[in-house]
């Protein structure tokens, strides 16, 4: 080959849960996630807001990215992955509390919608919206790797998973 890395978008099943492709590849996400939410707090510390608007809006795509493929669905080339998201995990049968998923969604639309003008510096963000971005990337963080821990055990163990605040759980 010529050194590229093919991902192959597996289904997270019994068989596959900890396949290593897919697993080396969420690794990897998870890094990015992690790294760009660090990028955002170096910048918000700095005073450079925009920047934080961008790394935040980074976080969340990533994060989501993360959580469709642990679902084995290949994440749309789409900066907002919302609906994405629940209509997945409705086709699944995981249902989420109406507040969690209005929430979710309207963050990843509102990072979106600021995406671009923080990178091409169309608008200049102040402190309390590059904090309000901060924060919002670290709750879908937070949302997005309840979800893995969680689902991982669904699948190992079949049971129902809810998602109410922005944690998930398993039902017995």
């Amino acid at each position: 080959t010529d050194g590229r890395i093919i991902w192959k978008n597996l289904p997270i099943s019994p068989d596959n849960a900890f396949n290593k492709p897919v697993q080396d590849r969420l690794n990897l996400l998870d890094t990015a996630v992690n790294e760009s939410l660090e990028e955002a707090k170096f910048s918000l510390n700095r005073g450079i807001f925009n920047l934080v608007v961008r790394r935040s809006q980074e976080a969340v795509e990533l994060s989501m990215t993360k959580m469709l493929l642990e679902m084995g669905v290949h994440a749309p080339k789409d900066h907002d992955m919302g609906e994405t998201i629940f209509e997945t995990l409705s086709s699944q049968g995981i249902h989420a509390d109406p507040t969690v998923e209005k929430r979710v969604k309207e963050i990843a639309i509102a990072l979106t919608r600021m995406r671009g003008h923080s990178m091409h510096q169309t608008i200049g963000y102040g402190r309390s919206v590059a904090n309000e971005a901060y924060g919002q990337a670290k709750y879908i963080r937070e949302f997005t790797n309840s979800f893995s821990l969680t689902y991982k055990e669904m699948i190992l163990a079949p049971r129902i998973l809810t998602i109410c605040g922005s944690m998930c759980k398993l039902m017995e």
